[in-house]
């Protein structure tokens, strides 16, 4: 809690709080994922959960390349400041293909194609729900409630896998969200750009999780874990994307939480959960 929750809240508050204050309107989408970055720089300082730069693949660049894609978020933002849809789009997209190579874990004769293309399609994906219908539905509560729920499994389905250490990522990556989400509560501007954090770093976690931990938790529930945001494709049905707002935000959290427990059951039906245990 000392090492990871309380730096990476303050300081990625703090952060948010100074940009959104002291950026030009054009450039303040742009204080969310600065924020982000910020918060989760501040909790590796203390607890070094991860490398802060490396060429491997694989889990060890999950920073960097949660970095990059917060990077990436920025320039997305400003083009979409700009009404460049396109370029924006383009960007994303460049950015989930650059991180999906290199977070799959190479194999005998280097990074497998397939492995690759599963978590480049389910990262763009998420990004792209999460920064739309999802940021639509909720506004200014939506870093809290994806921190809460989707951070929260991820941590659950970690430990019940005998990882405590990728379970504090999964946590430091919710912190990230919460800093800038809580300080966005007073400030009430579009943070959707801060959803490239979890979008590619839980993703990319709970897949590289998957290959790198020893128990008896069955694949499906790291894959609902990582794929938890398509659930939000229940808002693109034209009945509930024309809905009232009540209704668009109970399809939401039914979306995101029906996988997510779905996983939690699946994992803790196969191990119990066990808060010593580092892999």
């Amino acid at each position: 809690l000392r090492l990871i929750i309380i730096p990476g809240l303050i300081v990625g508050a703090v952060v948010y709080t100074l940009l959104a204050v002291g950026l030009l309107e054009r450039y303040r989408r742009m204080a969310a994922p600065i924020g982000g970055a910020a918060g989760l720089a501040a909790g590796n300082v203390g607890s070094l959960l991860g490398d802060w730069w490396t060429l491997d693949s694989g889990y060890p660049a999950l920073f960097p390349a949660i970095f990059i894609a917060l990077l990436g978020a920025c320039f997305s933002a400003l083009f979409e400041e700009r009404q460049l849809r396109i370029p924006a789009f383009l960007v994303r997209l460049m950015i989930t293909m650059l991180t999906a190579v290199w977070l799959t874990s190479p194999g005998e004769e280097g990074i497998p194609i397939t492995p690759a293309v599963i978590l480049f399609v389910i990262s763009l994906v998420n990004w792209e729900l999460l920064r739309s219908v999802y940021w639509r539905a909720f506004g200014c509560v939506a870093p809290i409630l994806l921190a809460v729920i989707w951070g929260g499994t991820a941590a659950l389905v970690l430990v019940a896998a005998h990882s405590a250490r990728f379970s504090d990522i999964a946590t430091l990556i919710a912190v990230a969200l919460l800093g800038p989400g809580l300080a966005g509560l007073i400030f009430r501007r579009d943070q959707s750009s801060l959803m490239a954090a979890p979008a590619v770093g839980l993703a990319g976690l709970m897949l590289d999780a998957r290959l790198n931990t020893f128990s008896e938790v069955p694949d499906s529930a790291f894959y609902l874990t990582a794929m938890a945001p398509w659930g939000l494709l229940l808002l693109l049905i034209p009945g509930l994307r024309n809905s009232k707002l009540r209704w668009q935000r109970t399809a939401a959290i039914a979306g995101i939480l029906i996988p997510c427990l779905i996983a939690v059951a699946l994992a803790l039906s196969q191990e119990s959960l066990s808060f010593e245990t580092e892999w």
